[in-house]
């Protein structure tokens, strides 16, 4: 208990000799139902930007010899900012020095965020999506919640890490909520999205082998209602090992002290971002605005609305005046 304490609560050791790791992230895309008056497609904010010490884990994975003697993880952490950034490992375990059948990626990583259990004879891990969000802006601009976007890479043609460049594809995809109020200009303190089918957050266990990240975002890009389409979702959600504990069906953006203001009109309307699950919202929501006074209005979304896909931003505009 006191070692699992310390490494919560201490930062990345770092090593004399250090590996280092090239990570690139890709740009968010624009939904092509969205509102287009809303769409900034100059928007530098729609890239996945890291900062230093944002943490990732390596995966060095044998598929023969699954468990602790053949694959192995390691904690790295980023020592530059932006979207094209090294990191280094910071001597929380080690990938080895050469490639078995694939070396794996996951963002975020550390101890909040990776259950490492490689050590139980299989290549099961668990990540946490995280029931909150925090609101925040880069130099005056509205930037998706830090640590809150899931990203994984897949890289099987290098024979060592230090050779790899890991190309991150965002798993998860972003709604975008512009709020104004008729009635007059108002502070917003927190906005929750309530899903009315699935759970939204938790801790998920897969088989990391399994999760290839160009197989999943195709998979979820092309959701439909067809019963052929829901059996070959379950089959891969079976095959990748999906199991989730710790659930909750609503998403929370927290607003930093004050809240943040709305406009009263279209024209002066406030931009939120807030990161969610594959295919949330598409059986219907609740989006919950609490105002700083106390006011609360429930915007009920119909399902057909809103679909979040993988990697793209589904932007909506709501007038609380109407609710």
């Amino acid at each position: 208990m006191i070692a699992l304490v310390a490494l919560v609560f201490t930062s990345c050791k770092k090593k004399e000799e250090q590996s280092t790791i090239h990570v690139i992230t890709e740009a968010l895309v624009e939904a092509d139902d969205v509102d287009r008056a809303y769409i900034d497609m100059n928007d530098p904010f729609r890239h996945i930007t890291f900062e230093a010490g944002d943490m990732c884990m390596i995966y060095n994975i044998s598929l023969e010899e699954p468990g602790p003697e053949y694959s192995h993880s390691a904690t790295y952490e980023a020592v530059t900012t932006g979207d094209n950034v090294r990191f280094v490992n910071c001597g929380w375990g080690s990938v080895g020095h050469r490639m078995d059948d694939a070396f794996y990626a996951y963002y975020p990583a550390g101890p909040s965020y990776i259950r490492d259990r490689l050590d139980e004879g299989n290549n099961v891990n668990e990540f946490y999506v995280k029931p909150t969000q925090t609101y925040r802006t880069i130099d005056g601009e509205v930037a998706i919640p830090d640590k809150a976007m899931c990203m994984a890479a897949r890289v099987d043609n290098v024979d060592k890490v230090g050779d790899a460049d890991f190309y991150f594809r965002n798993i998860c995809g972003v709604l975008g909520i512009k709020l104004y109020d008729g009635n007059g200009v108002a502070n917003v303190t927190q906005i929750q999205v309530y899903d009315l089918n699935m759970n939204l957050s938790g801790w998920v266990e897969m088989i990391i082998p399994e999760v290839d990240p160009d197989e999943m975002i195709s998979l979820f890009n092309n959701y439909s209602a067809d019963p052929t389409y829901l059996a070959q979702l379950n089959e891969y959600l079976v095959r990748v090992g999906y199991h989730a504990t710790e659930t909750s069906n609503h998403i929370t953006l927290n607003m930093p002290d004050g809240g943040v203001q709305i406009g009263n009109t279209k024209a002066t309307a406030t931009q939120f971002y807030m990161v969610l699950r594959p295919l949330a919202m598409s059986q219907g929501a609740h989006i919950i605005v609490c105002y700083a006074t106390g006011e609360v209005k429930d915007v009920y979304i119909p399902a057909g609305t809103i679909n979040i896909a993988p990697n793209a931003i589904k932007r909506v505009s709501i007038n609380l005046k109407n609710w």
